[in-house]
């Protein structure tokens, strides 16, 4: 036993001992402990052995070689599947004596054991997924169906759907969208065999199996909608690089962007909004339906919002949103500008002879207190104020005078006077406007 020990330690050194010297005690070692479980030993020290063999065992599966990448999985799976009936086997010779944290601690290597067999799988290029997962299937059968270890082995089903789970968000970031539906089925196959196993008084592992129901429907239709995003991205930058564009073609492909927009909606907030940007793209620069086009645009900003305190300003989707966004704001003042104007044009022509006197009283000693009395007193008396006030100009000085001025300001101001026909409204512009200039110069 004290040999076998010391071979399983040697084995562990981090450096210094070649992959093939580890493989060698290892090996030596399991020897050494069936040995052991032949001769007439206790049970606690029966336990002990089986609980070393799969130790064993499992860092085995760590350092097996060979040049052919599926031996390699197979060796790896052996190992693993070995090791996993020994510990199982040592938790049913456990004796009372050793106590339940004993027991935990055996659960928790057996469950180490499937993660390294996922991990090690990986990393194995066996071009074949179904294979790779038959093999992975091994480990499972080491644990019984017995009711002791049904809560178990569904432990473990779930740790392969969560493998598979993994997997299918790498496919996903590298734009391999069939091998990332395929991953989340297998993902799927694995969690109803979890919930087979389950039983119905794990609570906590029913909340897991939950859990993992919710990101695989969650993640599928991520995964659906960018694969529409993507492929409506590709059909459009075809079709404009043709001669001639095709009106049909481009609602085809509009219809695909609003198709991944509801496939994302309730689960992943930013690919909806992103295809919400590309509808807003779609609507301005191509369909040139202004509308619709700050409509989505509007949409894809506020769900951009709800990501904070992320920083999405390096993003071209958010880019062009807000950009666009920005230009409709600049483009309805501008409209709302040119229709005040408009507006305004006949009413000023009409008011022309009023106004003309105005400026030039206005423009008269612009520095001066006198020129700013002649002001104040041409407009209370010419164009009183539709608010009864009463001016009194006789006693001002400079100080009296911008106070007055700023008062004056306020009786005419434009958004005071809408009550009172849009004549008056456009006058008082005119007149706050000058009174303005001169209370500007007057500081």
């Amino acid at each position: 036993m004290e040999e076998a020990n010391s071979l399983y330690k040697t084995a562990q050194t981090p450096s210094g001992v070649s992959r093939v010297l580890k493989r060698s005690y290892l090996e030596k070692a399991i020897r050494i402990y069936r040995e052991e479980l032949h001769k007439e030993i206790r049970v606690e020290a029966k336990a002990s052995i089986l609980r070393n063999i799969g130790m064993s065992n499992f860092r085995l599966a760590d350092v097996v070689d060979s040049l052919d990448a599926k031996t390699e999985l197979k060796l790896v799976t052996y190992h693993l599947s070995v090791a996993i009936e020994n510990f199982i086997q040592a938790i049913n010779w456990r004796p009372q004596s050793m106590g339940t944290e004993w027991g935990k601690i055996i659960v928790e290597r057996i469950m180490d054991s499937f993660e390294l067999g996922f991990r090690l799988a990986v990393n194995r290029d066996v071009g074949n997924e179904r294979f790779r997962s038959a093999e992975l299937d091994k480990l499972f059968q080491g644990i019984p169906d017995t009711i002791a270890f049904k809560s178990l082995k569904a432990s473990c089903y779930l740790a392969k759907a969560n493998f598979f789970y993994r997997r299918s968000i790498v496919a996903q970031e590298m734009s391999d969208f069939r091998a990332a539906i395929q991953f989340l089925e297998y993902s799927n196959e694995e969690t109803q065999m979890a919930i087979k196993y389950a039983g119905t008084t794990d609570s906590a592992l029913w909340a897991e199996i939950r859990v993992m129901e919710v990101e695989i429907a969650s993640t599928r239709c991520s995964c659906e909608s960018i694969r529409m995003r993507h492929q409506a991205d590709t059909f459009l930058e075809e079709e404009l690089s043709q001669d001639g564009m095709s009106i049909g073609m481009m609602w085809t492909i509009l219809d695909m962007y609003k198709e991944a927009v509801l496939l994302t909606r309730d689960y992943d907030i930013e690919n909806e909004a992103i295809a919400l940007s590309r509808m807003g793209k779609m609507f301005d620069k191509i369909l040139k339906m202004r509308v619709k086009a700050h409509e989505s645009y509007r949409a894809a900003f506020d769900l951009a919002q709800t990501l904070l305190p992320r920083d999405l300003n390096n993003y071209t989707w958010f880019k062009d949103t807000k950009e666009a966004l920005e230009r409709f704001q600049r483009n309805i003042v501008l409209e709302e500008q040119q229709r005040e104007e408009a507006e305004k044009a006949p009413i000023l022509k009409k008011l022309e002879p009023e106004l003309k006197i105005l400026q030039t009283i206005a423009n008269f000693e612009l520095y001066s207190v006198v020129g700013a009395q002649k002001l104040l007193k041409h407009i209370y008396e010419k164009h009183p104020p539709k608010t009864p006030y009463k001016f009194d100009g006789s006693k001002l000085d400079r100080v009296a005078t911008h106070a007055a001025l700023k008062e004056a300001i306020v009786n005419y101001h434009p958004d005071r006077q809408a009550v009172f026909g849009i004549e008056w409204k456009v006058l008082c512009g005119e007149i706050t406007k000058y009174l303005t200039q001169r209370y500007e110069h007057f500081k």
